[in-house]
This record gives structure tokens, C-alpha cells and sequence, in this order.
């Protein structure tokens, strides 16, 4: 068993990024596909890759294992077990065992752990190479560098006061693209100085100019996502002390 336990980020981003994923469906999507079968599609897939971040069991086996528990959960819908042990009232119980049976919700985690395989053993395979050379540049820019984790932190900031504040649905989409996009100029950056500096060690000012420019976009990129922050949280920070 301690074999089998082993930590996996990869699968760990997966579940962190799905789970919010569900948490915006559940908040802002209120139509008849997506919120109830997109949901259970998705929350199958968050299930897998949760399992994935701490077992090092088999695609196979722990895919039909979560696809076991989603039709126990939904066995127990058919039941009415919730109603049975009074239960029908607490919002807890209603996330964790639901309140209604529906055919097409087996039919949504089915497809939802068929896409699991599908991924899992014969798209990944084929781009495994591209993946791990991607996971590993993603790892190396957190674990090296002191502005990652500064965006890191802010990013977690930004989300947590966003789900306070109940931001609309296109803010979100606005603050995690502001995100998304000063993420991207900092690798950018980082991998233009490392460039750099691998072809001139020594001094030299168009090298200087060329990292200069590289950073002066992770700037302009951190500016405009606080102006965008700042119109987001700013009236309603101010609605809160008045």
C-alpha cells in the first residue's frame, strides 16, 4: 500500500482546476445541460484525477472504481436514501448523495470515465513526451524562480476574494484570464533570460535591452490585470466599509 501511495501534482492541478470548474457551473451556468450533465460528467473526471494525486493505481482500475462509486451514489438516489434518514434538508448531504435518479446521469458518468481511458491510454501516450517535458518546465519555473510564487499567491488571493465578493461570470472570466496572462509573460520572460544568458555570460547591452523588453512585458501585463482587479473589487470593497 505505501507503494501505491505517492503524491502527483499533475493530477493535482487537474482536480484543483475541475473542482472550480464545477464551483462556476454550480454558480453561474442555470440551463438543462451543462449545469446537471456537464456537472456529472466533469465531477467523474474530478473524482479520477483526485484519486490519481495520491494512488499510483492502474488507469483501469481506479476509472472503474470511480465509475462504481457514481453508480453507487446514484443507486441511492433511486432509494430515496436521503430521504430515509431525514437528511433531505442538509445541504451537505444533498452535494454528496443528490436528490434525484436519472438515467441520463449514468449515462453522463459513463461517458465522462470513457473520455478518462480515452485520454489516459491512447492520447496521452502518443503526446507523453510533450506533457512531461511541459509538466517538468512548469515545475522547474515554480520551484526556481521567487516571482512564481509571488503570482502564485496573488492568484489564490484574487480567486478567494473573487468567490467572496460573488463576482459575475464574465469577471471571472476576466480575472482568470489576467491570471493566465501574467503567468505566461513571466515564463516567457524567464525563459528569454535564461536564453540570454546561455549564449552571452558577460555583460552586454543588447542582451541587457532584450531582458529589459522581456520583463518590461510581465509589467505591463501585471499592470493592466491590477487596473482589471481593481475595477472588479474596488467598488465592492468600498460597498463593505460604507
Amino acid at each position: 500500500m505505501r507503494r501505491q501511495f505517492k503524491f502527483n501534482g499533475y493530477y493535482f492541478c487537474w482536480t484543483i482546476v475541475l473542482f472550480i470548474m464545477e464551483v462556476l457551473i454550480e454558480k453561474y451556468v442555470h440551463d438543462r445541460v451543462i449545469r446537471p450533465y456537464g456537472g456529472d460528467l466533469l465531477v467523474v473526471i474530478l473524482v479520477y484525477c483526485f484519486f490519481r494525486s495520491f494512488f499510483s493505481w492502474p488507469v483501469k482500475t481506479t476509472a472503474i472504481g470511480v465509475l462504481t462509486i457514481a453508480y453507487l451514489v446514484e443507486t441511492l438516489q433511486y432509494l430515496n436514501l436521503i430521504k430515509w434518514l431525514g437528511l433531505q434538508d442538509q445541504y451537505w448531504a444533498a452535494i454528496l448523495m443528490g436528490n434525484y435518479f436519472e438515467w441520463i446521469d449514468m449515462f453522463a458518468y459513463t461517458l465522462g470515465i470513457g473520455i478518462v481511458i480515452l485520454v489516459e491510454l491512447y492520447i496521452v501516450p502518443i503526446y507523453r513526451n510533450s506533457f512531461i517535458a511541459s509538466w517538468q518546465g512548469i515545475m522547474a519555473f515554480f520551484k526556481d524562480e521567487s516571482n512564481a510564487k509571488v503570482h502564485l499567491i496573488a492568484a489564490v488571493l484574487v480567486l478567494v476574494t473573487a468567490y467572496y465578493f460573488k463576482v459575475e461570470a464574465l469577471e471571472w472570466i476576466a480575472l482568470l484570464g489576467c491570471i493566465g496572462l501574467v503567468w505566461v509573460t513571466e515564463i516567457i520572460n524567464t525563459s528569454i533570460e535564461r536564453i540570454a544568458d546561455f549564449i552571452c555570460p558577460q555583460q552586454d547591452e543588447r542582451i541587457k535591452l532584450i531582458k529589459d523588453l522581456a520583463a518590461g512585458s510581465v509589467l505591463v501585463a501585471a499592470f493592466v490585470s491590477i487596473l482589471i482587479a481593481a475595477i472588479i473589487f474596488f467598488p465592492r470593497i468600498i460597498t463593505v466599509f460604507t
